[in-house]
């Protein structure tokens, strides 16, 4: 069954890229996309060169902040846009029925989906934006460069890409989640992109969480760090900018590795449930 559904996520994957390459117009909207998103931060942290919130960490980093904030991110939104969006997809292509007919689930299809978006998203950033945030770097306005370095060593190197795949199981489960809205009530793509935006909100994307605490929401800042962007993000933004590893890394790690997967699992037995549901009411095909 493992080797099966294995042979079914590599064979979607490969398809899906290959469809991306054929029409390589998707590749230059996603390229231009990640370039308006990385600048658009960049002159907002230039232009926002101070905080006063309180015990801010990032205090003086702001560009960084928003720009590792970019980077995360972009990893996981468009996984996530095309993931929630392949089954009407495949509806209108008429080729649902022949996938479900073949055994091969929707959350295959979805987790396939996901797979191929996120490979093409982190090809597309190593290649163009890394080396000129990298750039960035040594080029110096006054006494100081446009980006300070991003910290990097082997350790860290090791715990960030430890957070990107706990943070990539979550998402994928959150997309499986999202995609069931799909599943029942069709024509759901307004609910499932505000259910991304509050998603990302929410994990200190737009803005310093501590911020919070000015309006005396302290404790509304600690709810937030409950969902596992909300702490990968920021275990990643510290070690980083600040070069700081967090005392607790690991058990935030393992904490937030085991709610990933449970939400993986519940997830696909949610979307299991529906699929189930839809067939037997015949509605399963109609988007």
């Amino acid at each position: 069954m493992v080797n099966r559904t294995a042979a079914v996520l590599r064979a979607n994957i490969i398809r899906n890229l290959r469809i991306d390459w054929k029409y390589k117009l998707n590749f230059i909207t996603d390229l231009a996309w990640l370039a308006v998103d990385v600048i658009t931060f960049l002159f907002l942290g230039q232009v926002v060169a101070s905080s006063d919130i309180d015990n801010f960490l990032y205090e003086g980093f702001l560009k960084e902040f928003l720009v590792v904030g970019v980077i995360y991110w972009v990893i996981f939104t468009r996984a996530y846009k095309d993931g929630v969006s392949v089954i009407p997809n495949e509806a209108a292509l008429g080729a649902l029925g022949f996938i479900i007919t073949n055994d091969i689930t929707l959350s295959d299809l979805i987790a396939g989906q996901f797979s191929s978006s996120t490979i093409k998203t982190s090809i597309t950033l190593c290649i163009f934006v890394l080396p000129i945030v990298a750039i960035l770097s040594y080029i110096r306005i006054g006494e100081t460069t446009i980006l300070q370095p991003l910290v990097i060593t082997l350790e860290i190197l090791i715990l960030s890409f430890l957070i990107l795949i706990i943070s990539w199981i979550f998402m994928l489960g959150i997309t499986i989640v999202a995609s069931t809205l799909n599943v029942i009530f069709k024509k759901s793509g307004p609910l499932t992109f505000l259910f991304s935006y509050l998603l990302t909100m929410l994990s200190g994307y737009f803005f310093p969480l501590e911020v919070l605490r000015t309006f005396g929401l302290s404790t509304l800042e600690q709810v937030f760090y409950l969902i596992p962007t909300t702490n990968m993000l920021y275990s990643l933004r510290s070690m980083l900018i600040i070069g700081t590893i967090p005392l607790n890394i690991l058990f935030i790690v393992i904490i937030n590795g085991i709610v990933s997967i449970v939400l993986f699992i519940l997830a696909m037995m949610l979307m299991r449930k529906i699929t189930r549901k839809a067939a037997y009411s015949g509605t399963l095909e109609f988007y």
